[in-house]
């Protein structure tokens, strides 16, 4: 009985703490607007207008259709024919790193994520985006099957002296195909 009883005074010392703690809680919302991001006036809200405003920005971009969704259920058919496919996903390359601008290891980064993940995927491909004319190339397209007949465009890229930064500089063999830029966040 003795256990209870210092259970039950636990319990409700526990609560007047609780209770403390509330009051002491500064509730004027002036106050406290800052916290609650009212009235913010900036271009990204949140995790996915992040990751739009990073694709339309990024150097590379790769374009992945993923055999298995994320529960490890296989996409039918007819979800591989919808129009735009739900199996298809578009992974932006991340070219600030450290606060270092660096498009080779953005570039890199994405080679990783699909050799690394070539099971679970039935095709994926790599484009570079030159924003400038409205165009984007093809470089790398991977057989997910079999690697060794994976096509790919030799990319020079070049170093700057004065910041270190990484910058594309030029394709050395022909693009494997350039369209127009279709998907623009």
């Amino acid at each position: 009985m003795e256990n209870v009883t210092e259970f039950l005074n636990k319990i409700k010392a526990n609560k007047e703490l609780e209770a403390r703690e509330k009051a002491a809680y500064n509730t004027n919302e002036e106050s406290i607007a800052h916290l609650l991001n009212h009235g913010v006036d900036s271009y990204a809200h949140g995790k996915l207008e992040e990751y739009k405003v990073l694709l339309g920005t990024c150097k590379f971009k790769l374009v992945v259709y993923w055999t298995f969704d994320k529960w490890g259920r296989p996409y039918t058919v007819a979800e591989k024919m919808e129009k735009p496919p739900k199996n298809r996903r578009t992974i932006p390359s991340v070219d600030l790193v450290n606060k270092v601008y660096d498009e080779e290891q953005g570039l890199n980064t994405l080679i990783d994520k699909v050799l690394k993940q070539c099971a679970r995927m039935d095709a994926a491909q790599i484009y570079l985006m030159d924003r400038v004319n409205g165009y984007e190339h093809m470089v790398y397209s991977f057989d997910t099957k079999n690697m060794s007949r994976t096509r790919l465009t030799d990319l020079e890229f070049m170093t700057s002296e004065k910041t270190g930064a990484r910058y594309f500089n030029k394709m050395l063999d022909k693009a494997l195909r350039t369209d127009k830029i279709r998907f623009n966040p």
